[in-house]
């Protein structure tokens, strides 16, 4: 899409049109190849940045219940 839009010279209202995606995606990939050059093909991950209603990491290993006369605790939430 961007080699089109860039090398080819069609307009990216047409590269939308052909590939079944809208005129605004197009605009990003272009965007962000004028910005990025050739980083921009690479494939990016979605996995949000951050999670605000993840537990927080000192939460997640609180023990259930005291530990027991040999020393072990259990615990109830484990990290990811």
């Amino acid at each position: 899409m961007i080699t089109a839009v860039v090398v080819a010279g069609r307009t990216q209202g047409e590269v939308a049109r052909a590939y079944g995606v809208s005129q605004g995606w197009v605009s990003r990939l272009v965007a962000r190849y004028h910005a990025e050059g050739e980083a921009a093909f690479e494939p990016r991950s979605r996995r949000p940045k951050t999670s605000p209603t993840a537990i927080d990491t000192e939460t997640v290993e609180l023990p259930c219940s005291p530990p027991s006369p040999t020393g072990s605790v259990r615990v109830c939430a484990r990290s990811r």
